[in-house]
């Protein structure tokens, strides 16, 4: 953009002007009082709407001359090869008006002139791009193997990498405070785990313990092998005791049945007692004699009739009371046999004998793989607490590295340091028109993109 022109009516200390400003240099000189600030003021009007400290819309009128409203700004000038008008009065408001963040301090370059470098290098970059292959080169010289750990950090916080500042602060910076926050919670490295602290014996061997254990379990197998069938030859031994009980039991539940008394032959008889009154009793319905065939019946057949009834009466009770008692003794005897099968089985088993004082050194045995396993337990943990103690210190020792690395970028990127200075030294003048260095009177005078401003040689703030 460049002004060509610029008409003024009622504005500030002017009543009315008409300008041309299309020479390549312009200079304003007169006695105080006489305009030139208003005229700086006007073209700040016509671009932004603001001047004097003015910087609402509705205050515009108190920009007029006259306090009236007739006030108005018109600038002529070239942008992009295009000739453009812009016109600005009291009532116009911020309508029209340019947002360039250099066009503040080309109305006052001794507020850009007065900035620290880095911060005028922050407003060129702004408005004319960054200096990305500078920064890229020099950053890749002296930072050019960061750890593939930092890196991704670095990668990850979104930050611009090719911005300095954020570089070193919100990448190295904070990266480091991280590492130091992480070293800080690891154990130092005299506090690691001791055996002691397990309540191990000084000089604790693990493999003698496991061989030592090994043993022990095949001894105690063979011990609890023992016990057991010492436990049930017990067992069968009382088993058989109560089988012989219960035979003992059976034994007196058998019935008599008589002695001296053939009771076969009883029956048999009963039975012929049964048909002799049989025929007796047919005899005494026909009343004709079983034995001759004639007619009556033998008082003789009746008596012994009468007798072998009584006879059968009385034994017949007494058979059949021995009958039942058969009966019961033969349920009896058929128990008794299977169990006496079952105490004979019983008793032809090992006994199984146990050497005296065998249960006791069975504990003892037992006590002692118990000790051994809780030793060989707290080994475990103390292994498992060695090894993560081992990866901590090794994590430590990556931290170290990784802070150091910090360290030495953050030296590298710091204000004034060996990388800023590069990138400084690597800026580019911009042109200045040659007629204005020679209003100026000063040939040697360069404002370079990285911000900053060289005077006969060297930076404005030491010239």
């Amino acid at each position: 953009m460049r002004l060509k022109g610029i008409e003024i009516k009622r504005f500030a200390g002017i009543r009315e002007a008409q300008i041309d400003l299309s020479r390549p240099v312009t200079m304003f000189i007169g006695r105080n009082a006489q305009g030139k600030s208003s005229i700086r003021d006007a073209i700040a009007f016509g671009l932004t709407g603001m001047a004097r400290g003015v910087t609402k819309a509705k205050d515009h009128g108190l920009l007029a001359n006259d306090g009236g409203k007739a006030m108005e700004v018109t600038l002529t000038y070239e942008d992009q090869g295009d000739d453009c008008i812009t016109r600005r009065d009291a009532k116009g408001g911020f309508k029209g008006t340019l947002d360039n963040p250099l066009l503040p301090y080309c109305l006052e370059p001794l507020r850009f002139i007065g900035m620290p470098a880095k911060e005028r290098a922050a407003i060129l970059t702004a408005a004319l791009g960054s200096q990305e292959d500078v920064v890229q080169a020099v950053l890749a010289r002296h930072l050019p193997n960061i750890d593939d750990d930092i890196a991704m950090e670095i990668r990850s916080s979104g930050i611009d990498r090719l911005n300095v500042e954020q570089l070193r602060e919100k990448g190295f910076v904070t990266c480091r405070r991280v590492y130091k926050r992480e070293l800080a919670q690891i154990p130092s490295a005299c506090g690691g785990p001791k055996p002691e602290s397990y309540d191990l014996p000084a000089g604790f061997d693990a493999g003698a313990a496991e061989e030592r254990l090994a043993g022990l379990e095949k001894r105690i197998e063979k011990g609890q092998q023992m016990v057991g069938a010492r436990q049930a030859a017990l067992q069968r031994q009382a088993e058989a005791v109560a089988v012989q009980q219960q035979i003992d039991e059976l034994q007196s539940q058998r019935q008599p049945v008589g002695k001296g008394v053939d009771f076969d032959e009883i029956v048999q008889r009963l039975g012929q007692v049964d048909v002799l009154l049989k025929l007796l009793e047919q005899a005494q319905q026909t009343s004709v004699c079983p034995v001759c065939g004639k007619a009556g019946v033998p008082v003789e057949f009746v008596n012994v009739g009468n007798e072998l009834a009584a006879w059968a009466e009385k034994y017949r009770a007494t058979v059949e009371r021995v009958q039942r008692a058969e009966a019961a003794n033969a349920r009896i005897d058929t128990q008794i046999d299977g169990l006496v099968a079952r105490l004979e089985a019983l008793r032809s088993q090992d006994s199984a004998t146990l050497p005296a004082g065998s249960q006791d050194k069975l504990a003892e045995l037992q006590q002692q793989r118990d000790h051994l396993q809780t030793q060989m337990q707290a080994y475990r943990r103390f292994c498992e607490d060695l090894g993560r103690f081992h990866a901590g210190q090794q994590r430590a020792e990556r931290l170290r590295q990784l802070i150091a690395e910090c360290d030495e970028a953050v030296e590298l990127l710091k204000d004034g340091g060996v990388v800023q200075s590069e990138i400084a030294a690597a800026g580019r003048a911009l042109p200045i028109h040659e007629a204005l260095k020679e209003a100026w009177g000063v040939a040697d005078f360069e404002i370079h993109d990285n911000g900053e401003i060289v005077l006969h040689g060297r930076p404005i703030e030491l010239a």
